[in-house]
């Protein structure tokens, strides 16, 4: 599998990051969300907390709020 930068965290956060496919499967189990479909029926497949990548960025107190954006 391709190891690209598939999403990037930055702003006001104490530890930037860059996430590729090999970083997500890495994240402890607990982290992990298996089949979202079960909290989605439109989407498939897995996912990763947000509480688990804001634990990992360290918004700083001055972050008042969160873009998403493809």
């Amino acid at each position: 599998m391709n190891d690209k930068v598939l999403v990037r965290v930055g702003g006001q956060v104490e530890r930037p990051l860059e996430l590729s496919h090999t970083d997500f499967v890495a994240f402890a189990e607990v982290e992990q969300v298996r089949d979202v479909s079960r909290l989605d029926s439109r989407r498939k497949g897995d996912g990763v907390t947000l509480a688990s990548v804001l634990e990992r960025v360290r918004p700083r107190a001055s972050a008042t709020h969160l873009t998403l954006r493809p």
